[in-house]
């Protein structure tokens, strides 16, 4: 399935098999004509079971719906997007009757699939282009890293860090200085503008806090630590922020790998959450959306 052009090929050779299967998807009972990923693979299964063609469940005709996320059908033609591995889509649209197997471009795929849902001779069609967002932006390509986005940037800027950390020092400061939010500084404030104010600040910070008690909170020791250049960013209690001052002071001594990404992991990022369902746009019921 990696192979596109290798594939067409398979089901060009192919196509007295698969010419029958696609007439049973563009001639299906309820008349759909937009499939799910879970639909392709029903429909397919229900088709060899009702012709007694099981044995195409274990082949390679069988991967091809097995990495369908979704299908569009209109006679003649059926349009499928295929996903055969993370970030990888291929779209293919076949026609049963001449045996074509054509790859074409997303934008294809989902004008034909617009066309589906409202009939309209204009090709004037809503296109949202978020390629612009992406350039230079680090993408994931193992499938372990899915749903540790944060952790997986955090890695990344940990390691070009380390890697010119000539510069780091140069990269790690300016940012505390700046990152606030809503004109409140989170980390710095104007008593600290130089990295070896920031280092002095630290020790100095640390051997204050050591003579707190730990669960002490940032509101009792709130006023020595601002006349040093803190701000609330680093803790809500003195042990924790005890322990960053010890993290960021060990990252300027000897960079290690884990301290950073561990030091970059506990600053405040995250101010606003927004949820969006897209589901009210498409017409669906009882579900959160427009």
């Amino acid at each position: 399935m990696s192979d596109i052009t290798d594939l067409r090929e398979y089901l060009q050779d192919h196509h007295d098999i698969l010419a029958p299967i696609l007439r049973y998807y563009l001639e299906n009972e309820e008349g759909r004509n937009l499939f799910l990923r879970s639909d392709i693979w029903e429909i397919f299964a229900d088709y060899c079971r009702i012709t007694g063609n099981e044995q195409l469940l274990d082949s390679r005709l069988a991967g091809l719906f097995s990495y369908a996320q979704e299908a569009a059908a209109r006679a003649p033609w059926f349009y499928i997007a295929l996903r055969p591995k993370i970030a990888n889509w291929n779209y293919l649209r076949l026609n049963p009757e001449t045996g074509d197997v054509e790859e074409i471009e997303i934008g294809d795929f989902l004008r034909f699939k617009e066309s589906m849902v409202e009939e309209s001779s204009s090709e004037q069609l809503l296109e949202i282009d978020l390629t612009p967002f992406e350039r230079d932006f680090p993408k994931m390509h193992q499938t372990r890293s899915i749903g540790r986005g944060v952790e997986y940037l955090n890695r990344r800027l940990s390691s070009r860090l380390i890697q010119s950390f000539s510069q780091g020092d140069r990269l790690i400061f300016p940012f505390l200085r700046v990152h606030s939010y809503k004109g409140t500084p989170f980390m710095l404030n104007d008593r600290i503008a130089t990295v070896t104010q920031l280092q002095l600040a630290l020790n100095n910070g640390m051997e204050y806090l050591g003579s707190r008690p730990a669960e002490a909170e940032w509101s009792d020791v709130e006023g020595k630590l601002r006349e040093m250049g803190f701000e609330p960013g680093w803790g809500r209690t003195v042990a924790q922020i005890r322990e960053n001052f010890s993290l960021l002071a060990d990252i300027f001594e000897a960079p290690d790998y884990g301290n950073l990404e561990k030091f970059l992991g506990r600053i405040p990022m995250i101010f606003n959450i927004v949820i969006l369902s897209p589901h009210g746009f498409f017409g669906q019921e009882n579900v959160l959306g427009l």
